[in-house]
């Protein structure tokens, strides 16, 4: 037993090179991918001569798995399975005109804020060129993305300009179960962006994420024809920096021809 023991190590040691072996000249990679960024856009919008709203991006990050197929040296289809957090904040601002000549009180501006916060899965299905393989690891990419939102909230405040303390605050989960908000659930993005790699075990890109904004309803609270509340978050779109891990390259340092059972040479002796 004790002298077929080697042999039974050896051929374990060989049946795992072996398979090494083809992942590293396999079309196919399997990789770990992790993010971070921001989503939303920092704007300004005025309604009217009474309301403005102010838009701020906020911190996103996001994990995942990705497979990929090369299908020429300068080619390459790739599909990831992400979960993405992400938030913005929404300002508004409105300032009741001409009260000041009535009351002789100073303006009368009532701001509310809103942070929103979105948590969804996405499908990013991408097609990676780069056009000189052999000068540069460089590399562009650009696709679609199905996503799926699993859940988000805002959190209010509602200040005065001549309160000291808040009016009026709480959160709201965002409920796509009613009609007004059925549609948001589900989206498709394009996306877009550039990489490279770093050896042959990382790549790093920058992809940013094409939205538009999304408008959703407060929970319906009374009858069918009721008009509800709607609210705008920016936070579906933004710019997303990853790090990719490929996984069929963790055992890439073993090689057959470095193996060697113990207490044998390389002729069987």
């Amino acid at each position: 037993m004790k002298k077929r023991f080697p042999t039974l190590v050896y051929l374990l040691i060989l049946s795992v090179s072996t398979s090494t072996a083809w992942a590293q000249t396999s079309p196919w990679t399997l990789g770990l991918k992790a993010g971070t960024g921001w989503s939303g856009r920092n704007v300004e919008q005025q309604t009217n001569q009474e309301i403005r709203d102010r838009y701020r991006s906020g911190f996103s990050y996001a994990g995942g798995l990705r497979l990929g197929y090369r299908l020429a040296p300068s080619l390459a289809l790739r599909v990831d399975a992400e979960w993405q957090s992400l938030c913005d904040r929404r300002v508004r601002a409105l300032n009741v005109l001409g009260l000041t000549d009535v009351d002789r009180l100073g303006p009368l501006i009532y701001t509310t804020t809103y942070d929103n916060t979105f948590q969804r899965l996405q499908v990013p299905l991408t097609v990676e060129i780069n056009p000189f393989p052999q000068r540069s690891p460089v590399y562009v990419l650009a696709g679609a993305m199905p996503t799926y939102f699993i859940k988000a909230k805002t959190h209010y405040k509602l200040v005065s300009s001549r309160e000291d303390d808040p009016l009026a605050s709480g959160s709201l989960t965002i409920p796509f179960s009613i009609r007004e908000n059925e549609h948001l659930r589900n989206d498709l993005l394009f996306i877009a962006g550039v990489g490279t790699s770093v050896g042959k075990k990382i790549a790093l890109e920058a992809v940013y994420q094409f939205n538009n904004p999304l408008r959703y309803a407060e929970q319906r609270v009374g009858g069918a024809f009721i008009l509800l509340p709607t609210y705008t978050s920016r936070a579906g779109q933004g710019l997303l920096v990853t790090a990719t891990y490929r996984l069929f390259w963790i055992l890439g340092e073993l090689s057959i021809n470095k193996i060697q059972v113990p207490g044998q040479d390389r002729c069987g002796n």
